[in-house]
C-alpha cells in the first residue's frame, strides 16, 4: 500500500501543479482547462483520502482479529487506532484546504476579483498537500509495519499451538 499511496500522491500533485501552471502562466485564456484540472484534482484528493482511510480501517480490523484470536498484546490495537486518528486529522486539514482554494476560485470566476487571494490559497494548498501527504505516507508505512509484525506474531503463536496440539508419534518397533 505505501507504494500505491506514493504513486497516487505524486499523480495528484502533478495534476494540482498542472492546474496552477495553466492558470498562473495564463496558458488557458478561458480558464476551462484550469477549472477542469482543478476539479479533477479535488476529486483525486478525495479518492486518495478515501483509499488511505479504507486501508487503515481494513488493516485495523485485521490487526484486531489477529490480536483476539492469538491472544496477543492489545498494544497493537491502540497503535492502529492512533495511526487511524492521526490520518483522519490530516485528512480533514487537506480537505479544508482544497475547499478553501475551490471557494476562492469560484469567487474569482463569479465576481472576477480576488485573484491574489486565490493565488495565495493555491500556494497554501500545494504546501498543505506536500506536508499532509508526506505525513500520511509515514503513517501508512507505520501501519504496514504494525500489520506485518502483528501477523508474524500471530503466525508464530499459531505454529506454537499447532505444534503443542500434535499427538506424540509412537515409536516404531525394531
Amino acid at each position: 500500500m505505501p507504494r500505491i499511496f506514493v504513486c497516487s500522491a505524486i499523480g495528484e500533485l502533478i495534476v494540482l501543479i498542472g492546474a496552477g501552471v495553466l492558470a498562473f502562466l495564463r496558458l488557458d485564456p478561458h480558464a476551462d482547462r484550469h477549472i477542469l484540472l482543478a476539479v479533477f484534482s479535488l476529486i483525486l484528493t478525495c479518492l486518495i483520502q478515501v483509499m488511505a482511510f479504507t486501508y487503515l480501517t481494513v488493516t485495523g480490523k485485521t490487526i484486531a482479529q489477529a490480536v483476539h484470536l492469538a491472544a496477543l498484546d492489545t498494544g497493537a490495537l491502540k497503535d492502529a487506532k492512533r495511526i487511524k486518528q492521526s490520518l483522519a486529522r490530516h485528512l480533514a486539514l487537506l480537505i479544508l484546504a482544497v475547499v478553501f482554494v475551490t471557494a476562492s476560485g469560484a469567487n474569482v470566476w463569479r465576481v472576477g476579483g480576488g485573484r491574489t487571494m486565490h493565488l495565495a490559497a493555491a500556494f497554501a494548498v500545494l504546501l498543505a498537500h506536500v506536508f499532509v501527504l508526506s505525513r500520511q505516507y509515514a503513517l501508512i508505512v507505520a501501519n504496514a509495519d504494525l500489520l506485518n509484525r502483528t501477523l508474524a506474531e500471530y503466525a508464530r503463536r499459531r505454529a506454537e499451538r499447532s505444534a503443542g496440539a500434535r499427538p506424540a508419534t509412537a515409536a516404531t518397533p525394531d
